[in-house]
């Protein structure tokens, strides 16, 4: 069974025994962006980390396509294809036999109906035009008595679609909380933001996202908060990018204490890509 994000990474905080019980910082990746790093003189790219940004312009630039206010791809896509891993899953996965507050989200995005299958859909608004959609206490709850499972999720934020410059706005909030097997406790939040302006030849923006919070497990508690931002001014071609820079950062606000090092990366780091050509770039990593 999935289970929500950092139940993955429970063994690794137990393994040494500590715990952290500070309030975690909100963090939905703004503190990422804020942050300053100081970068090596740099290398040619490999294709694989020219292809992870080529891969994600295709669902970016899909923004244009129709007019309505989708989610893009999120900023896990790009963080961890060049920075690695975390070893906390930021797409909060659920027990796979239910279905899960981001599914919801997915639904109301990508659907004209109005059936998205939280608790009570009249949370949903959607704009006549599909230009704005916008979430206010959205529940979906998670309960499953063999396994202690009793999650409820709570969806918050808008997105919206500005045709005329082709610019989509977005905020997004998901806070999971309740007990599931030998996780007491559970308050954690995934938090996504973000604006972009894509043309028929160009991205430019911003975005991140954040997870912060905590849980017990057998009676030790655990907090954290870690935040991710891109930052993009791009110019692309066929799919390909071609020209422009792309800045990704990974911050930790709260890092959870006796962690794992081996299981969990909790290195503040960043890297900055500049385009020459398709398939051409120079790679800078933070130092």
């Amino acid at each position: 069974m999935k289970r929500i994000a950092m139940v993955v990474a429970v063994a690794a905080l137990a393994a040494c025994g500590s715990s952290s019980s500070s309030t975690p910082a909100t963090n939905d990746g703004s503190a990422a962006k804020a942050a300053t790093f100081n970068y090596d003189t740099g290398q040619a790219a490999s294709p694989t980390q020219t292809a992870v940004v080529d891969s994600a312009m295709s669902g970016l630039a899909a923004l244009r396509s129709g007019g309505v206010a989708t989610a893009p791809g999120d900023t896990g896509e790009i963080t961890t294809g060049l920075l690695g891993s975390t070893g906390i899953d930021f797409s909060l996965p659920v027990n796979a036999s239910q279905t899960a507050a981001l599914q919801k989200v997915g639904q109301a995005l990508t659907t004209s109906g109005s059936t998205y299958g939280f608790n009570d859909d009249s949370c949903v608004q959607v704009a006549s035009d599909q230009s704005s959609v916008k979430f206010t206490n959205c529940t979906v709850t998670i309960t499953n008595a063999s396994t202690n499972t009793n999650l409820t999720g709570t969806v918050n934020g808008s997105f919206v679609l500005t045709a005329a410059t082709d610019t989509l706005t977005w905020t997004l909030t998901v806070n999971v909380k309740g007990n599931d097997e030998n996780l007491t406790g559970i308050d954690i939040t995934y938090s996504r933001a973000g604006n972009l302006t894509v043309t028929a030849s160009t991205v430019k923006g911003d975005f991140g996202q954040g997870l912060y919070g905590g849980l017990t497990h057998n009676g030790t508690a655990y907090t954290f908060s870690v935040g991710e931002s891109v930052i993009i001014d791009l110019t692309y071609a066929n799919g390909c990018v071609t020209s422009g820079t792309l800045e990704a950062k990974r911050v930790w606000a709260t890092r959870p204490v006796g962690a794992d090092a081996s299981k969990l990366d909790l290195t503040d780091k960043a890297v900055k890509i500049t385009w020459t050509g398709c398939g051409q770039a120079n790679i800078q990593y933070s130092k």
